[in-house]
């Protein structure tokens, strides 16, 4: 069916703001992310939100994935705190384990991503708070935080997923993608 109105007197649709169902998102990013190779261990970041408030129903479609082997979590950083460490939560039956970091400083996110030698892929969860999404953007897809630490955060061969709900989504998908390509040429 064709949705798109061609009547030029209608107003057209806003999309900004409308977030895509939880469900389809994450059904998504697990088959988007089974799709990840089989010859090195893959290490999935993801963009949650606030720990305790946020659900990141991402993370339990994440750790279902069999050839994934490391989940992290990155939580904004709670009121009050200067800085976290990383907390290894758990490790399931598929050996998956699951770490959470929380963004208080860029310095966690960086010693996360050196404990495992970059991520392999990166998630935007879809409840992921505006101020993540854009400490997530400056951190893994700026040519001047590469430039900084002489390190990518991404691995070679990364998969990144955003929902594009909103401009903060938006902008990191385009700026991440764009970041990437140039680095494969």
């Amino acid at each position: 069916k064709n949705t798109r109105e061609c009547d030029p007197t209608i107003k057209a649709i806003d999309t900004e703001g409308n977030k895509i169902p939880s469900e389809h998102y994450n059904a998504v990013v697990t088959e988007s992310l089974s799709l990840l190779g089989k010859k090195s261990d893959k290490n999935v970041a993801v963009l949650c939100g606030v720990r305790g408030v946020h659900s990141c129903t991402s993370l339990d479609s994440i750790k279902a994935i069999r050839r994934v082997n490391s989940v992290i979590a990155i939580w904004t950083c709670p009121d009050g705190k200067t800085r976290m460490e990383t907390e290894l939560e758990e490790e399931d039956i598929n050996g998956t384990s699951l770490s959470h970091v929380y963004a208080c400083s860029q310095d966690s996110i960086r010693q996360s991503a050196k404990s495992e030698d970059g991520y392999s892929a990166l998630v935007v969860d879809h409840a992921a708070p505006y101020d993540l999404v854009n400490i997530g953007e400056d951190i893994f897809c700026s040519d001047r935080e590469m430039q900084l630490t002489k390190r990518a955060f991404l691995r070679d061969r990364v998969t990144f997923l955003a929902p594009l709900s909103s401009l903060a989504e938006k902008r990191i998908f385009a700026r991440c993608i764009r970041h990437i390509s140039e680095h494969l040429i």
